[in-house]
């Protein structure tokens, strides 16, 4: 997560990560909401938080706006024995 550094807007650059994640990880299915009215990314079915086996994330400030964001990668994983 790269939040921008120099803005005095409240809470841009201070949030928790742990809320940020909870959010991201929430976009993955095909809907965000029961409603099934906010389409999300449709990565994994629905409810299934069960499927993401490793989290590697941080928090940056970054020092232009136009680098605010999230860069991510998503890996599948191979259950070899």
């Amino acid at each position: 997560f790269n939040l921008f550094s120099d803005t005095d807007v409240e809470g841009r650059k201070t949030k928790d990560l742990d809320n940020m994640l909870k959010i991201f990880c929430d976009v993955f299915p095909d809907f965000v909401d029961r409603d099934k009215k906010v389409k999300g990314l449709g990565l994994i079915e629905e409810d299934r938080d069960d499927m993401i086996f490793e989290i590697h994330c941080k928090k940056r400030l970054v020092r232009h706006e136009s680098d605010e964001g999230i860069d991510f990668s998503i890996y599948e994983y191979l259950d070899r024995p």
